[in-house]
């Protein structure tokens, strides 16, 4: 492949002068690489009267090959902008983390200026209730009738007590029935392992145990897929409402969500790295501390029955004490039983909501106590079946030497693919070679005629081309002088605007509809971050919980597992 042949003149950078230019002949590398035949010139008849040699445009199909010093161009090129898209990102998160900072406060502020505004909407309430029962002489009956009324919600809150703790009594039945038929089974299982050959037995047993690991990973992905749905529910409530509401709860549960992860890790890595007694231990100890859990909510119930028994004796002796009081301590008794009455309401108000905290509660413990037993027992059989010493080092042994073997084989496939690629472009490029030469020798020769006959007509006469370049420059001259006086004139018509600009400004600063503005669309700036940060967020969590190649890989290899068990059996 041969370059384009050079030319005998360079582009002037000046007006032409006296001295004689530099060699007639300038070296160019051609677009394929290949050399250039020396060409002498004779004559220079351009640069006999003081210009320098002009030098042509070069001509080719530009770059051929991109080689190695062309991709890292590239390479650099990417990584400086993602330098930049990185610094940007991190100016955007610590503007971010100021902006929380002030909320928090802020939201620290107005929850406890909402919680002293209903304490004291609380005791106006009261007062204004004092006021119209003494103003309307309320009579005994409509106390009589109020009590009434209280003491069926009490009576209704007894018996829903009642059937809870019932409920409860026979839900741990059911799970002691449970319990015994796991064990049951699990003893009939032994038996009929025992049966089994020592190899067909250790089979079983690892088939067994990556079932299981299935199973529970498969549980994971469906109560982590379960989570984010209930996540969405509650940011898109949330949306409807508060925006920055909204972005308190969803900071504060995605702080608990890795608080919990990360503990829920650190257990996990220190019971894998716990010997067998010590993982028992710690096993007994948790099924305690969860016993221990279960007690305090059940005195807690206790606790909570007791007081409404006493809210119950306290009512019936009021009661009495109204029947025996005299006309003249209505008004203090009343006031008395209205307070009463009160601290009742908010307790029953309240009492949903501890209940379904405590019942949350117990079932959490119920879960974490029959996961216990099932690591229990699944370390036992662990144990049972645990290789000798001298076994888990031939293994480990025959595990290294495998390994390295995989290694040196996929480094050699590796190594052949790259030089298979290689040969397979060198081959691409000598097939290639006999399309492209004609067609570049085919460019050289029309830019060449092209140059010529430039040389004929255009570049010959360089009186003219002289005075051509002096009008050419008092022209710009010229344009220089105008374009200085428009400068200054434009100078002096921005400062005069600059000067009205600013007394603009500080006559709209003092409109508050220009503050009430402002605020305005700062606010709106801060909800389009915020929208946008969840629409991130809900993004990368759905591409995160595509369980589905997941779920699919796991059924396949438990159909496999289940097909191999029962072709062993059969």
């Amino acid at each position: 492949m041969s370059g384009r042949a050079p030319t005998a003149y360079r582009v002037p950078s000046r007006q032409g002068t006296g001295f004689r230019g530099t060699t007639g002949m300038r070296g160019g590398d051609a677009s394929g690489g290949a050399s250039v035949p020396d060409v002498t010139v004779v004559n220079r008849p351009i640069t006999n009267h003081g210009l320098t040699g002009i030098q042509a445009q070069k001509s080719g199909p530009g770059r051929v090959y991109y080689d190695k010093s062309y991709y890292l161009g590239e390479i650099r090129k990417k990584n400086q902008e993602l330098m930049t898209e990185i610094e940007k990102f991190s100016n955007e998160m610590e503007e971010i983390n100021r902006d929380s900072n002030m909320f928090k406060v802020l939201e620290k502020k107005r929850e406890a200026l909402i919680k002293e505004v209903r304490n004291l909407e609380g005791e106006l309430a009261d007062y204004n209730l004092s006021l119209d029962k003494k103003r309307g002489e309320a009579q005994a009956e409509e106390v009589l009738s109020n009590y009434e009324f209280m003491r069926v919600q009490n009576q209704r809150q007894r018996e829903m007590l009642d059937s809870l703790f019932l409920e409860r009594k026979g839900m741990e039945n059911q799970l002691a029935a449970i319990e015994h038929e796991i064990a049951t089974i699990n003893a009939q299982a032994e038996e009929r392992l025992t049966e089994l050959e020592p190899d067909q037995r250790q089979e079983y047993v690892q088939l067994q145990n990556e079932n299981k690991n299935l199973e529970d990973e498969i549980g994971q992905k469906k109560q982590l897929l379960d989570n984010v749905n209930q996540r969405l529910v509650m940011a898109d409530a949330k949306l409807r409402t508060d925006v920055m509401k909204q972005k308190a709860n969803h900071l504060r549960e995605q702080k608990e969500s890795l608080l919990r992860r990360k503990e829920d890790l650190e257990v996990q890595t220190n019971d894998q790295n716990l010997s067998f007694p010590e993982a028992r231990e710690k096993l007994l100890a948790r099924v305690k501390a969860d016993n221990q859990v279960i007690k305090d909510i059940e005195s807690r119930t206790k606790e909570v029955e007791k007081g409404i028994a006493n809210y119950k004796k306290q009512i019936e002796e009021m009661e009495q004490e109204l029947k025996t009081s005299s006309d003249t301590s209505h008004i203090q008794k009343y006031e008395i039983l209205n307070q009463r009455d009160q601290e009742m309401t908010q307790f029953i108000e309240s009492f949903e909501t501890t209940k379904k905290n405590e019942l949350e509660m117990i079932k959490t413990l119920e879960d974490n106590i029959s996961n216990l037993l099932e690591q229990i027992s699944r370390i036992l059989d662990r144990k049972e079946s645990m290789p000798t010493q001298q076994q888990v080092q031939e293994w480990g042994s025959d595990l290294a030497f495998k390994k390295g073997q995989t290694a040196n084989a996929a480094a050699t496939m590796e190594m052949l693919k790259r030089q298979l690629a290689e040969r397979q472009a060198d081959l691409e490029k000598v097939k290639n070679l006999d399309q492209r030469i004609p067609q570049q020798l085919k460019g050289i020769q029309e830019k060449t005629a092209q140059i010529q006959e430039e040389l004929r007509t255009k570049y010959n006469n360089i009186e003219d081309m002289r005075i051509a370049a002096q009008e050419n420059l008092n022209r710009l001259y010229k344009t220089k002088e105008y374009l200085v006086n428009k400068k200054d004139t434009l100078s002096q018509q921005l400062r005069a605007l600059t000067i009205k600009l600013d007394t603009k400004k500080q006559q709209m600063g003092d409109v508050k509809f220009y503050k009430e503005l402002q605020e305005t669309e700062s606010k709106m700036t801060i909800n389009e971050q915020t929208i946008f940060g969840l629409k991130s967020y809900i993004e990368s969590k759905g591409a995160e919980t595509n369980y589905g190649p997941i779920m699919n890989d796991c059924m396949r290899i438990l159909e496999d597992i289940n097909n191999t068990l029962l072709s062993r059996y059969n």
